[in-house]
């Protein structure tokens, strides 16, 4: 079984070390896992970046959503995007 991951982001720099540490600490670690920044302010992007250079399973991939607010809307495009990439490989 292929386990894949996708993770929206957007300024999670507080939560997103413990989240990772814990994807990176298990006994079966995904065989993915795509990590989506949609335009955060602040380090997120950067956190992504250095795990997907430390781990070749893990990918970064940045996004810029529209400034519509549409609830749900950014969280659901970001998620689609790391969805395209798990399909294209």
């Amino acid at each position: 079984m292929i386990v894949c991951i996708v993770i929206p982001v957007h300024n999670e720099e507080e939560f997103l070390p413990k989240c990772l540490e814990s994807l990176v600490s298990q006994n079966r670690q995904p065989d993915e896992l795509i990590l989506v920044d949609d335009n955060s302010t602040d380090n997120s992007g950067e956190i992504i970046d250095q795990y997907s250079e430390q781990y070749d399973w893990i990918k970064a991939i940045h996004i810029q959503s529209s400034s519509d607010h549409l609830p749900g809307g950014k969280v659901i495009k970001a998620f689609q995007s790391g969805l395209k990439e798990v399909q294209s490989n």
